[in-house]
């Protein structure tokens, strides 16, 4: 008996190393470790150009990130701030909201969402300001 429970000791053991081992090579998310870091300095160099004001630039460094790891929230915000920058609103509302899907907890989420928030309330007092121009010239 004390034989068979050192046995069995020893596989849990080695299947225990074995796992971590494997978890460890395998990409995360389907992501090979490799291009979620390529992805994550492209991103930066974006962000670089984003904060230099060179929108169209900082956008392509964003897309290629986003090539190589599809769920960089990071990218994604930023891309969508980039949108928004070069007045292409729809698709930084869909880039923003498809940063909230990455993961909805998170801080960069919740930005995510303060800037959809604002860009309905900008379009709603846009609306106001059309219906008040339309009044105003129909009379």
């Amino acid at each position: 008996m004390i034989m068979l429970d050192n046995v069995t000791n020893k596989l849990r053991k080695k299947t225990s190393r074995l796992r971590k081992s494997i978890k460890r090579k395998l990409p995360v998310g389907g992501i090979a470790p490799a291009d979620r870091k390529r992805a994550a300095e492209i991103t930066e160099r974006g962000r670089h150009e984003y904060n230099m004001g060179l929108y169209d630039l900082a956008a392509s460094f964003f897309e290629k990130a986003l090539e190589l790891d599809p769920r960089n929230q990071k990218a994604l915000y930023s891309l969508a701030n980039t949108y928004y920058k070069l007045k292409k609103v729809k698709e930084a509302v869909a880039k923003w909201r498809a940063c909230i899907k990455v993961n909805p907890q998170d801080a960069v989420a919740d930005k995510a969402r303060r800037k959809i928030q604002h860009v309905a309330k900008l379009s709603v007092q846009l609306d106001q300001h059309l219906r008040e121009l339309e009044e105003e010239f129909s009379d």
